[in-house]
């Protein structure tokens, strides 16, 4: 069996070996030691084959081994940490997201049905409503107006004294009728002196509060205006009529909205 011989790694004293050992002893300083061998260095001729035999102390062994599972298990875990991090922040982003789309979808909605309440809300007073929306509601009004239907042989409709005399709103239990009152004027063809002022009450029912004023939005109360008052004669033969007036605006507030106030309905008039 060939003799190796080293250096004590403890004490530096000489220290020999057998070729096939897996352990040996220094003789001064009592020291122990694992002996590692390099196969490739001892098969190669041209290398020292004492470079392929190395003394290990075992205490220093497992100390470098420590240190190592210590580093291994270092460099496992704080990758694990950072990924977990990382994937709370995402998670929390995205639940964050989630939870703030659906608040928003949320509001959106209550919006919606707050807009739709005030939508479904009939006005209560006339002065809610703003002048444009007055002036779609009068424009509207002249379709219904009685020189639409009735007959006027004698009479001739003078549409430059046609005027809005009155806006008149009665509300009451989430309910309103809408009164325009339009002042309008008639002129005997052969008699010009022969002048006939009459009052035409137009009634809308639910005007709403929050419309678009379109004749989409308010088709159906436009359509659902009517001309709220009885024939009316414009001569003593009755050959000339129109289809509803009052020939003074007291008479028509006595017939109409005094009877609507006796039911307990608010008055408010412009």
């Amino acid at each position: 069996m060939k003799i190796i011989e080293k250096k004590c790694p403890n004490c530096g004293a000489g220290l020999s070996f057998g070729e096939n050992d897996h352990s040996c002893k220094c003789d001064y300083c009592h020291r122990e030691f694992e002996i590692e061998r390099d196969e490739k260095i001892i098969n190669d001729e041209t290398k020292d084959n004492l470079d392929a035999y190395s003394l290990i102390d075992p205490e220093t062994a497992k100390k470098v081994a420590k240190t190592g599972l210590v580093v291994f298990a270092a460099s496992s875990i704080v990758p694990f940490i950072i990924f977990l991090v990382v994937f709370g922040f995402i998670a929390y982003m995205v639940i964050g997201g989630i939870s703030g789309s659906i608040k928003e979808e949320q509001n959106r909605i209550q919006n919606t049905v707050e807009e739709q309440k005030k939508k479904d809300t009939p006005i209560n007073d006339v002065s809610v409503l703003k002048n444009t929306e007055l002036k779609y509601l009068s424009d509207k009004s002249h379709g219904a107006l009685s020189v639409k239907g009735g007959t006027t042989t004698k009479y001739a409709y003078d549409d430059e004294d046609d005027e809005v005399y009155k806006y008149i709103l009665a509300y009451k239990d989430n309910k309103n009728y809408f009164y325009i009152v339009q002042k309008v004027l008639y002129v005997n063809f052969f008699n010009k002196s022969d002048k006939k002022t009459i009052f035409i009450p137009i009634k809308f029912e639910n005007v709403y509060s929050g419309m678009k004023w379109s004749d989409e939005e308010t088709e159906e109360i436009v359509n659902g205006m009517v001309v709220d008052a009885p024939q009316y004669y414009l001569n003593n033969e009755k050959t000339s009529y129109v289809r509803g007036a009052y020939s003074t605006y007291e008479e028509f507030y006595k017939a109409k909205i005094d009877t609507l106030k006796d039911q307990g309905y608010k008055i408010t008039e412009k």
